[in-house]
């Protein structure tokens, strides 16, 4: 991921990349993520018009978007990483198919990290900004 400075954040008009739109919507629509299953999410669509079957075990998701990129992740799958990171959750590395085949990263994080986003309010200006938080991986962190 490009360094973005938070001046960056706070002018863009609409998040440019995956991590970017994954922290758009778990703010926008983060309370309707839903565990299904064991490591198994109902995500919801950002327009409202469905949802999308997200695995995180096998870091799978039912969307366009890991259909034509298989094996990259796609914002529903790190806005599931997201749940993980903020209610603390752990997956075990028996649990874990990238453990299991010996490969040393996640499609959840960036080199170790996961980045949550969240707005302020700047008490000079009054102004709203975005605040990009690095929260480590417990996926990666776990076990290896």
């Amino acid at each position: 991921m490009d360094d973005v400075s938070l001046a960056d954040v706070r002018h863009q008009t609409a998040p440019e990349t995956r991590e970017q739109r994954a922290l758009a919507l778990y703010r926008e629509r983060g309370d309707e993520i839903r565990e299904i299953g064991t490591a198994l999410f109902e995500v919801p669509s950002c327009t409202g018009e469905g949802t999308y079957q997200v695995d995180y075990e096998a870091e799978t998701c039912s969307c366009l978007d890991h259909e034509y990129r298989p094996g990259r992740p796609c914002k529903h799958l790190y806005a599931v990483g997201i749940v993980y990171a903020k209610t603390h959750r752990r997956v075990s590395i028996a649990g874990d198919p990238f453990a299991a085949a010996g490969l040393s990263k996640c499609a959840a994080c960036y080199d170790g990290f996961v980045y949550i986003g969240h707005l302020v309010e700047d008490p000079e200006t009054g102004e709203e900004a975005e605040i990009i938080e690095s929260v480590p991986c417990k996926r990666c962190r776990e076990g290896r």
